[in-house]
């Protein structure tokens, strides 16, 4: 009841009304239980309970009900590009991913760095946020309060946690997180997911259905993998901001471990928020996440934030707060504090166990408590886990401590398979629930999802697990891990990791090493090398504890062997991977095995690619290739084939290398493979480029493209397209060739390589340039640039640079074009890139002589003269030719212009045969020489109509048009023509030169140039 009170009310039902409000997101309604049974069902409304809290100021727990129109998500149309809220309702708890369920006491130093890198992902940054401190310190509980500031911001809310017993499965925490980003996500999204990021499926299976084979065995395909994450939450967070919450990071697998650094170097610029917590007390200088924490604080991608333990002050109020504003002594607080030194979780403990024990009571309506010297506290928090599970049924305790080997958090079949597998009887099920039910009830576990369970927190299950006898331990091991072989073979084959934990720790060496095997084979699969080399290792150990027959057992090894030498090839460590492989080797030719050899053989052979050892490599396969081929053809000839057309290229055999291209393409044929054929069309294609035959060239680098394209491989598409776009080019058919490049563009994005979209993109820019779409080529230049930002390279800038500052320049942006200009210069300046500053400085001058600066612009260029090459830069010599000309050094300006014309003939370039034309037709003009400047003028109009060229054909006009004006002739004929070509291109600083030269040469105006 409110009860008024001088300049308002006051009254227990408004200090509810406060707190709920505090937990509810913009427009989300959330009562008290109490309120639905007093207003009772009201038509069109629907009650959702949320869960328990516990609120500041209420003894008892509150239970949540969240209130919203029974049309909700029934028959309201969605909109396809905003993502789906019907999942974010969170529910409330005491773990990540929930709303808080009680006030935060104290923090306020925590607070104060926490809070600010939420606000500025809120206004479209990037941040990754790192909790640090001691077990039971209060990280996540904290990781909550951001939950709540980023829920109440509109932010998207994930979740991934890491467990003790997942720590080898790849990926664990972030299949978990994008399984739920994608269940949220639009429509348009979701529909267009596996087709934009093909290896996102390698995560989510179950979402996206069949995955492609990965394109190569090269350590590309993990940072191509990586790539597809942070382009799939990026795409989303354009749209509305994430915050991605990743709970225990100390127990996390190597690979999520770096593909969070990934997310934090390139969501940088998108509203991501990433959580993280850890036991810092767990990372010592050998853990995986050591370095990781080093180099994300090298670059300062991070900001971390040390969790200390509450003053004797603030356990004081936690205490108040968790027995609802029970009047305490000094005493009894200081008595608490000294056992838990701060430790907020071990203070919850000590409480609970201390009501539990009746230590603590309840007394009409209020807490009461024993005398001081009454009371008994345990010594550690261990302790107080123990003495609480030990108030529970004996078969309460049973099942808990036999839920402790499933981990910390576990199903409910996973546990009724266990105990019957350990010998219970009839009746099972039942007595299964209730010992759960009890449980939860106690706190000592809490339901997570649907029939799976979680310990309410890790010291909880460690402390249980801790003591078991090893005899029952080994047991209840043995006995998880024959529960979890009786699954369908789905869900077997996804918790491998797991049954060869299970089977290592219950001491069965046979069943460990062949699931260590396969787990490496699925760690490999979704690009996890180290863990898959852990696993690798594994398995060889445990080869002498399997005690396989001696004929099994030297193929076991060498296969191992085999798959431990690739992971550590693609890892990049050579010496051990070569030590490996050879070793393999060795036990295949020994036992008379030709093909496995070859295949080793092979990835050897990459190695010495590498290594610079081309000619040991080369010699190292032949023999190999020369036995395989007597035997017909195979996937083991076709591996050394590709790994001969490596080394030739490398060793400059361009003969050897035609001659195995061709090979690997009847191979590749007589096998129908498509993925093997597209790739070896591919390598044909280029070496008949490299031997001039480019109309032989283009029909198989078509195959390429097409066969390529229907078996998914997207590096061999992209390549074989780029390679088109340049014969089509060559051949002047540039539509054909644009058409090309826009492909491989598109290609380069979903494979997701900044390296290949920046290089695709600006291809793609030139190509719209030159047909005259200045939108579209100013676009794919812009997304160069925004692929060149996420690489370390510098040299990927400068062509984005220099083609946005041309396009600028031409567009009258004159502002834009100096700063990109600047940039470019600055740029290449670093890199000692004489050809490039050259490049550069003559967009510069031309902008100065557009400007009517012809001296400086003279100025700029005389320098570099003095570099190596000027004579043979055809765009450094052409604006060179016009400053010359600027200045009045009419014979320096025909030097450079025939200088530039044998250039463009060397070259066969047709755009810069009609650049120099045009220019040679100004020089001509300017000296009087009428007819030879209309020739020059209407050969570079003939050929810019010819290849469509659009900014060449209006250029040619204006010359022309001056020309006839300087003449004395009518110029409007020209100077519309072009004029109207200037508007169409937005060239709106020759649009200007036209209007001034229409008003130079009007009747009555007395121009004549």
């Amino acid at each position: 009841e409110a009860v008024p009170v001088e300049g308002g009310y006051r009254g227990g039902a408004l200090n509810l009304g406060a707190r709920l409000c505090s937990l509810a997101a913009a427009g989300e309604v959330l009562v008290s239980e109490g309120v639905i049974h007093l207003a009772g069902k009201v038509a069109g409304l629907r009650y959702t309970e949320r869960g328990a809290v516990q609120l500041k100021g209420f003894a008892d727990s509150i239970t949540v009900m969240h209130v919203t129109s029974a049309g909700i998500g029934e028959v309201q149309p969605s909109d396809p590009m905003q993502p789906s809220e019907a999942d974010q309702r969170l529910p409330i708890g005491g773990f990540l991913g929930s709303l808080p369920s009680g006030s935060l006491v104290g923090r306020e130093e925590e607070l104060r760095q926490i809070l600010p890198p939420v606000d500025e992902v809120a206004a479209g940054e990037g941040r990754l946020l790192l909790l640090a401190g001691e077990p039971g310190v209060g990280k996540t509980r904290l990781a909550q309060e951001v939950t709540l500031v980023a829920h109440n911001y509109g932010f998207l809310l994930i979740v991934g946690r890491c467990y003790e017993q997942q720590q080898s499965v790849p990926f664990y925490p972030f299949r978990e997180a994008l399984a739920m980003l994608y269940a949220v996500a639009p429509e348009a999204v979701r529909g267009r997911a596996s087709e934009r990021w093909p290896y996102l499926g390698r995560l989510l299976p179950d979402q996206l259905g069949a995955v492609a084979a990965a394109s190569s065995d090269s350590s590309e395909e993990q940072e191509r993998l990586f790539r597809a994450v942070s382009g799939f939450i990026s795409a989303i967070a354009e749209l509305r901001p994430i915050a991605l919450l990743l709970d225990d990071l100390h127990w996390a697998d190597t690979a999520s471990l770096q593909l969070l650094q990934h997310l934090a170097r390139h969501t940088r610029g998108s509203p991501v928020l990433v959580v993280g917590t850890y036991r810092d007390v767990e990372v010592g200088a050998n853990h995986p996440l050591q370095p990781v924490l080093r180099d994300l604080g090298r670059e300062q991608l991070v900001n971390r934030v040390p969790i200390k333990r509450l003053r004797k002050d603030e356990t004081r109020v936690l205490i108040a707060e968790t027995l609802g504003g029970m009047e305490m002594s000094d005493d009894f607080a200081s008595l608490v504090y000294r056992h838990t030194d701060g430790n907020p979780f071990f203070t919850h403990q000590v409480l609970q166990a201390l009501v539990e024990a009746g230590s603590v009571f309840r007394e009409h309506g209020e807490w009461h408590r024993l005398a001081i010297q009454e009371i008994e506290l345990p010594e550690s928090v261990r302790s107080v886990i123990t003495q609480r599970v030990s108030r529970l049924s004996a078969g309460a305790q049973e099942v808990l401590q036999e839920a402790s080997v499933l981990g910390q958090l576990f199903t409910f079949d996973d546990l009724l398979q266990l105990k019957t597998l350990t010998g219970s009887d009839t009746g099972l099920e039942d007595r299964l629930d209730a010992a759960l039910t009890e449980a939860a009830g106690a706190k000592v576990v809490r339901t997570a999802r649907r029939d799976e369970y979680a310990f309410d927190h890790a010291l909880t299950q460690q402390t249980l697990y801790a003591e078991l006898s090893p005899r029952r331990r080994r047991r209840l091991h043995l006995a998880a891990g024959e529960a979890i072989e009786h699954l369908p073979e789905r869900k077997r084959h996804s918790r491998v990791g797991e049954l060869a934990w299970h089977f290592l720790q219950g001491d069965d060496a046979e069943r460990a090493l062949h699931y260590a095997v396969l787990a490496g084979d699925q760690a490999e699969t979704l690009f996890a090398h180290e863990e898959a080399e852990r696993h690798f290792r594994t398995a060889l150990e445990l080869i002498p504890e399997a005690e396989p027959a001696e004929e099994d057992r030297a193929r076991l090894e060498a296969t191992t062997q085999e798959k431990l030498g690739t992971v550590q090839r693609l890892r990049g460590q050579y010496r051990e991977a070569q030590a490996s492989l050879d070793e393999a080797a060795r036990t295949y030719r020994a036992a008379g095995d030709v093909e496995a050899e070859a295949r080793v053989a092979a990835q050897l052979g990459l190695i010495d690619a590498v290594s610079g050892q081309a000619e040991r490599g080369i010699d190292r396969l032949q023999p190999l290739v020369q036995a395989l081929e007597e035997r017909g053809p195979s996937d083991t000839l076709a591996r050394l084939y590709g790994g001969l057309l490596r080394l030739f290229n490398i060793g400059g055999r361009w003969s050897d290398f035609e001659t195995t291209s061709q090979s690997l393409l009847q191979l590749a044929e007589g096998l129908g493979d498509q993925r093997l054929l597209a790739e070896a069309e591919l390598h044909r294609g280029t070496s008949l480029i490299r031997n001039g035959q480019y109309d032989e060239a283009l029909p198989v680098l078509e195959a390429s493209i097409a066969g390529a394209g229907k078996v998914g491989d997207l590096p061999t598409q992209c390549a074989a397209l780029n390679f088109a776009a340049v014969l089509y080019h060559s051949q002047h058919t540039f539509d054909r060739a644009l058409t090309y490049r826009v492909r491989a563009v598109e290609v380069a994005e979903r494979l997701g390589d900044p390296f290949e979209i920046s290089y695709r993109a600006i291809e793609a820019a030139y190509g719209t340039f030159l047909l005259g779409d200045w939108g579209k080529s100013r676009h794919y230049a812009e997304r160069a640039l925004s692929a060149a930002l996420s690489l370390d390279e510098l040299r990927m800038f400068l062509q984005p640079l220099y083609t946005l500052g041309e396009l600028s320049m031409y567009e009258g942006e004159w502002e834009e074009a100096t700063r990109y200009l600047d940039e470019a210069v600055v740029v290449a300046r670093h890199l000692g890139a004489e050809a490039v500053i050259r490049e550069v400085e003559g967009l510069r001058a031309e902008r100065d002589i557009l400007r009517g600066e012809f001296e400086p612009a003279l100025a700029r260029l005389q320098p570099l003269l003095e570099t190596t090459g000027w004579e043979e830069h055809l765009n450094f010599l052409l604006p060179l030719a016009w400053a010359y000309l600027e200045v009045g050094d009419a014979e320096a300006a025909s030097s450079a212009a025939t200088k530039a014309a044998a250039e463009a003939a060397r070259q066969k370039s047709p755009v810069g045969q009609i650049e120099t034309l045009r220019m040679q037709g100004i020089i001509a003009s300017r000296q009087g020489r009428w007819q030879d400047a209309e020739d020059s003028f209407k050969q570079a109009l003939r050929r810019s109509t010819e290849i469509s060229y659009p900014w060449g054909e209006a250029r040619s006009l204006y010359g022309l048009g001056l020309m006839y004006g300087r003449m004395g002739e009518d110029p409007s004929g020209c100077l519309s023509r072009c004029d109207a070509i200037f508007q169409r291109l937005g060239a709106r600083t020759y649009q200007a030169r036209v209007a001034e030269t229409l008003l130079q040469f009007a009747p009555g105006s007395g121009g004549s140039g």
